[in-house]
């Protein structure tokens, strides 16, 4: 049984998500289909990108991975792929997700040819990812779907910088995702910070401003509720939180702004 998963901005609101399922439905009858977010940020390939990289490695080898954001950006630009890396297979835009998605270049990556008949182009989940999808169902080759891609977009938003500024290490990082719970995520990974850090104290700062955590926590119930920590956890990276609370409303804090750590 193919086991699809689908990541999309696509919301739940309108006709989409139905329609992308009925097209796998159509073209693989006995598929799987596991949602694992339509409820990405419009185009935002960095909120994808951590979604996918802090999941796909739970699902089973052969699962094929649909990604069904920001794929229509640039449409004299547009460059679909297919990807195989360590037995899964991932279907998305050449945006760069891929780097974000993988630590090391994936195994294999081909440039799909747009092979829609439908005369509309504005759909390509459905229209181009999906018919791939059933493709590699039945036991096609990644490499027989397409011609490799030499050169792939890269984006570099979950790689940390390491400086020395005014006496001071600092590990300078971005907030990369904010989940339900309004629970910050950066790109500073416990390795990193460990491996920078060397054990000595630290103060953590959001957009210049500082906000008296110095210390790391193994659990949200560390402290009392209402009071601010950080920890890492099932992610490896970094988290600053507010137990029981909202930790970017309340302290104002989007994607992309900066976060550093400077080590005393």
């Amino acid at each position: 049984m193919p086991i699809i998963t689908l990541t999309t901005d696509m919301g739940l609101k309108d006709y989409y998500v139905a329609a992308v399922k009925g097209a796998v439905m159509k073209q693989i009858p006995a598929a799987l289909i596991i949602d694992i977010s339509h409820e990405i940020t419009p185009f935002n390939i960095i909120e994808a990108a951590f979604v996918i990289k802090n999941s796909y490695p739970e699902f089973p080898v052969g699962t094929i991975h649909i990604i069904g954001v920001n794929y229509e950006s640039q449409k004299e630009k547009a460059i679909n792929v297919v990807v195989e890396h360590k037995g899964q297979f991932f279907i998305g835009p050449d945006s760069g997700i891929f780097s974000m998605i993988f630590d090391n270049p994936p195994e294999k990556m081909v440039q799909l040819e747009s092979r829609d008949v439908s005369g509309f182009h504005t759909f390509a989940v459905k229209n181009l990812y999906i018919e791939t999808a059933a493709q590699i169902a039945r036991g096609t080759k990644v490499e027989e779907l397409g011609s490799p891609l030499e050169n792939p977009e890269r984006k570099l938003m979950f790689r940390p910088t390491f400086d020395t500024i005014d006496r001071k290490d600092v590990i300078k990082g971005v907030i990369t995702y904010i989940d339900a719970y309004s629970n910050i995520f950066t790109n500073i990974t416990q390795h990193d910070f460990t491996e920078f850090g060397k054990g000595r104290g630290f103060e953590i700062f959001f957009s210049n401003k500082a906000y008296n955590i110095v210390t790391i926590h193994q659990s949200y119930g560390d402290v009392p509720a209402g009071e601010r920590l950080a920890l890492f956890g099932a992610t490896g990276y970094l988290e600053i939180a507010i137990n029981q609370g909202a930790a970017a409303k309340l302290l104002g804090m989007k994607v992309s702004e900066t976060v550093r750590v400077e080590f005393v």
